[in-house]
């Protein structure tokens, strides 16, 4: 038997167990049916654009840019990537049907082939009370980690400075964790919640923008849902602590050759999209310095 075929049968039997995971390998990342909890029902969604910075280092900046989803629920609200939202969400209905369990699993591996780059990291505000929770993915695992809610220490600039989305909004600067923001937020909109980890402000946050230009998010849409949205979290994760994740994902982003090393058939998709054999890249040479949002680990 052939290592494609041993990776399918492989394939076909996580699947059938049900286990969460991404297993990796190929050209795309694969991702599993994975078991999640409901914790809440968005009340309001805004959708955001970001752009992050491939390579902080280079003389002109380029970016990734992904479609983000915040859902704001009673007490809990989740900001992550809206493809992955989406396929969650699709996978979740059809599991609910009754749907066999291989067809769920090619139709997922199918979304994700076409929405082929996911921004994993996800952000829980409040959740559990008082705290953030955030999880991410690292190779093949998703890790998560807690922490309280922190200060955002806004200084309000003006309370009249752009309009986005029709609503006139203010503006605030803050210094979080080695960088420095400006935000816009909409007082129309009373409610404290924003992008990424941000709140603090008496209004939805909008618009950020990063001093360096390496990060930048902009709200694209907003909406009451009038079905039932939930709010989800996966729960078969790795705990870890905001340090350890942090030096895990650096080593992840810089040096990816050393988390494949017994596996020499295993690719990884490089700062250009290109993907190519782990065991052709060497430390520096494809992989861009690691360029986190917080700078205080």
């Amino acid at each position: 038997m052939n290592k494609r075929v041993c990776l399918s049968l492989l394939f076909s039997i996580l699947a059938l167990l049900g286990y969460s995971q991404q297993v990796t390998g190929g050209d795309e990342s694969m991702p599993v049916m994975s078991s999640h909890d409901t914790i809440d029902y968005a009340k309001l969604c805004a959708h955001y654009k970001i752009w992050a910075v491939r390579d902080a280092s280079a003389d002109e900046k380029k970016y990734r840019t992904h479609e983000m989803i915040l859902q704001i629920g009673e007490k809990v609200s989740k900001f992550c990537d809206y493809l992955c939202f989406q396929n969650d969400s699709a996978t979740f209905s059809e599991m609910k049907s009754g749907l066999n369990k291989m067809v769920i699993f090619a139709n997922q591996m199918s979304r994700a082939r076409i929405a082929k780059r996911y921004y994993y990291e996800q952000v829980f505000k409040n959740f559990p009370e008082g705290n953030n929770t955030v999880l991410d993915n690292i190779v093949i695992k998703t890790y998560k980690y807690n922490e309280e809610m922190p200060n955002m220490n806004w200084t309000i600039v003006s309370e009249n400075t752009d309009t986005i989305l029709g609503y006139v909004c203010g503006k605030a600067t803050c210094e979080f964790r080695g960088r420095t923001y400006t935000a816009w937020y909409a007082p129309d909109i009373p409610v404290d919640d924003g992008p990424w980890k941000f709140h603090g402000l008496p209004g939805l946050i909008l618009k950020v923008r990063e001093m360096a230009k390496d990060y930048y998010w902009l709200c694209t849409a907003l909406y009451q849902p009038t079905w039932k949205s939930p709010i989800s979290i996966k729960t078969e994760v790795k705990k870890t602590t905001y340090i350890k994740y942090h030096k895990a994902k650096k080593r992840a982003e810089e040096d990816p050759n050393a988390l494949h090393a017994n596996d020499p058939n295993a690719k990884i998709r490089t700062s250009n999209g290109e993907w190519v054999l782990a065991s052709e890249l060497n430390k520096g040479k494809y992989r861009p310095p690691y360029t986190p949002k917080e700078l205080d680990w």
